[in-house]
């Protein structure tokens, strides 16, 4: 997985030729999902990197019986029954899933010491590449090399490496995702809080500390397929740490004001915060009837600060 101009597909070709050339009888695969840029783009290239041809069939034979077979994304369904040593797959994000993938996998059972299948890309987001490779932990089975492009720089041309500085800032999100190597999904680019804030709030070592404040809210449903929730939060040394979570259905609001006043008892909150739109108000009501202080929070409350629609987006923004 690499940026533009750090050679992914050359070192493919090389590993392509090498598992061919050291494995007499092998027969391995190189896939990319369109015809035309299977044919103009990667078997160009072979040939100009190996000096090898590449024949009508599109196949290229080794002295020492191996095969090296070029198809598309279409054609492999006509595979079923090849037994490969090895496959690779170029600028494999260009599937959508890991169809293809595991299918070649399953093909690999021909007769020979060793097999592989391995993948070269560009990253895309939060795909199947990014769910097998980045977002699973490392082992041998998933081997994953990265490289953005300054990596390179260099072997590339200077008013090239020029120009990727002007494009971060004409095309900021090419410019991660073909330049940096952004595993950033293009798609959160408008969200509020991005996959990788929640990562590196999974890093926090929440440590307790004296005097702490707590914090039990509740977000009151009755009936149907929804559900009350209630929730613990507690001050901590790097911000405020979930002890309690709790999500119930079918619950009256009688039984929602009783596990209030338990959670009470058990934690001590120095806060209770109830979600005071529709049903909530009425768990309030009856808080206050006990004697016991309860803020309400209507989410769509208007609020003085500029440029939030209301105290939902507000506390959204805080919470980020």
């Amino acid at each position: 997985m690499a940026g533009w101009g750090t050679g992914k597909t050359l070192f493919g070709i090389l590993r392509a030729l090498d598992l061919s050339q050291e494995i007499p009888n092998n027969t391995g695969l190189i896939v990319r999902k369109e015809y035309t840029d299977l044919r103009d783009s990667l078997c160009r290239d072979f040939e100009k990197y190996t000096g090898l041809k590449i024949n009508s069939k599109k196949e290229v034979y080794f002295p020492n019986g191996s095969i090296i077979m070029f198809r598309h994304g279409a054609e492999l369904r006509v595979l079923q029954n090849i037994n490969l040593g090895w496959f690779m797959i170029e600028q494999a994000e260009e599937f959508e899933t890991e169809e293809q993938f595991e299918f070649l996998r399953g093909r690999l059972r021909r007769d020979v010491p060793f097999h592989t299948g391995f993948i070269v890309a560009n990253t895309k987001g939060h795909n199947w590449i990014w769910r097998l490779w980045k977002n699973n932990p490392p082992s041998d089975e998933y081997e994953l090399v990265e490289a953005t492009t300054f990596d390179n720089e260099e072997n590339l041309p200077q008013d090239f490496i020029e120009d990727l500085k002007k494009l971060e800032k004409e095309s900021p999100t090419h410019y991660k995702q073909y330049v940096l190597n952004s595993w950033e999904d293009l798609e959160e680019q408008d969200l509020l809080i991005p996959y990788e804030i929640i990562l590196e709030a999974t890093k926090i070592n929440f440590r307790d500390t004296p005097d702490a404040k707590v914090i039990l809210s509740c977000d009151v449903a009755r009936y149907g397929d929804c559900r009350t929730v209630f929730a613990i939060l507690k001050q901590a040394q790097g911000g405020w740490r979930q002890d309690y979570l709790l999500a119930l259905r079918g619950q009256n609001l009688m039984q929602t004001t009783g596990r209030i006043v338990d959670l009470l008892r058990t934690y001590h909150p120095n806060y209770i915060v109830i979600d005071d739109v529709g049903l909530g108000g009425g768990v309030v009501d009856r808080l206050r009837e006990l004697n016991i202080n309860a803020i309400p929070f209507n989410g769509g409350e208007k609020v003085q600060e500029e440029g939030f629609l209301n105290k939902r987006a507000l506390c959204y923004w805080q919470l980020r």
